[in-house]
């Protein structure tokens, strides 16, 4: 299968930060893993963080979309992966899997699968953290067509 997410690797743009993701809550590290960048978070009781994949994948003629990244953390409260749907006239719908029960402190490949309404046009994919995180470490974003 081919990994759909284009800069896999976090290769930085202009701007310092990799090209194709934007997010808060997060810091992008000089570290590498096999080639991969990482991206750190720890967040406070009560915090909030995300990284997103910013390009609209189409999703016209798919059943669904596997996604996730290489994860560990230290302590979690709640991380999720999600999709965002979109459609004709703006019609959007957001699914997410709770993959905290998941995440423990080696690193692991965390994904999830969302199968694609009939109506969407295009996706968008997002890795979300709320409450108390500390030293979540995740690298190596990818998404594949199932």
């Amino acid at each position: 299968m081919k990994n759909i997410i284009c800069n896999s690797r976090w290769c930085p743009g202009p701007d310092g930060g990799p090209l194709y993701f934007s997010g808060s809550g997060a810091t992008y590290d000089n570290l590498c893993v096999c080639g991969y960048r990482t991206c750190t978070t720890t967040l406070p009781e009560g915090g909030s963080g995300c990284d997103q994949y910013d390009p609209a994948i189409p999703v016209w003629g798919q059943q669904a979309i596997t996604w996730g990244y290489v994860l560990r953390a230290v302590e979690a409260q709640d991380i999720r992966l999600a999709a965002e749907f979109c459609g004709p006239n703006g019609q959007t719908e957001r699914r997410e899997e709770v993959i905290t029960h998941r995440v423990c402190y080696c690193f692991c490949r965390q994904m999830a699968t969302f199968p694609i309404p009939d109506w969407a046009e295009t996706v968008r994919l997002s890795l979300h953290f709320a409450g108390k995180t500390t030293a979540c470490t995740y690298y190596a974003p990818a998404a594949y067509f199932c």
